[in-house]
């Protein structure tokens, strides 16, 4: 499903768990997980193909998602946005901003793979952008010995340190 910019989302219908107050909303959910498992593919095929509407799709991608997943007070993604009511999740869960991040990381990656240079600077820029960003922000979340929690807006006790969160970032940032 795609919402009206073309960014991918989720038909959903009935209770949006522990996430909306009013039950059986609906609408369409953008989740920070798609952001990579979306378009992993079409960022590898675009450069090696030279399919540039490839990369137009993954750069579009990556303008979506950050537009309505990126919290601009902190820089880090919720885990998921209903386009029916603007409503985004309560937590900006480590492994969601940790997808985000390797989607970004992967489109960059794309784009320098292009064997004559990739066919538009701006969208490049534009993504560099929102992966700088998105990189300060984690490393403004990241715990003392390294690692991120669970849930990076919570780094109490309550949200775990996580192995999964700091692999995936790390894998980004790499």
């Amino acid at each position: 499903h795609r919402l009206a910019d073309g960014t991918f989302s989720r038909e959903v219908t009935g209770d949006w768990p522990g996430e909306h107050s009013s039950p059986n909303s609906s609408g369409s959910i953008v989740w920070a997980d798609d952001q990579t498992m979306g378009t992993m593919l079409l960022a590898r095929m675009a450069p090696l193909f030279q399919v540039r509407e490839y990369a137009e799709e993954v750069t579009r991608q990556q303008r979506g998602f950050a537009k309505r997943l990126v919290d601009g007070s902190d820089g880090l993604s919720y885990h998921g946005y209903n386009e029916a009511d603007g409503h985004v999740s309560c937590c900006k869960w480590g492994r969601g901003n940790g997808w985000g991040m390797l989607g970004h990381a992967e489109a960059l990656a794309s784009m320098a793979a292009w064997p004559e240079g990739y066919p538009d600077a701006a969208a490049n820029a534009q993504v560099r952008s929102i992966f700088q960003r998105h990189a300060a922000a984690a490393k403004a979340s990241q715990a003392g010995d390294g690692r991120w929690h669970q849930l990076l807006n919570d780094t109490s006790d309550a949200s775990s340190l996580e192995t999964s969160a700091t692999a995936v970032l790390l894998s980004a940032l790499v």
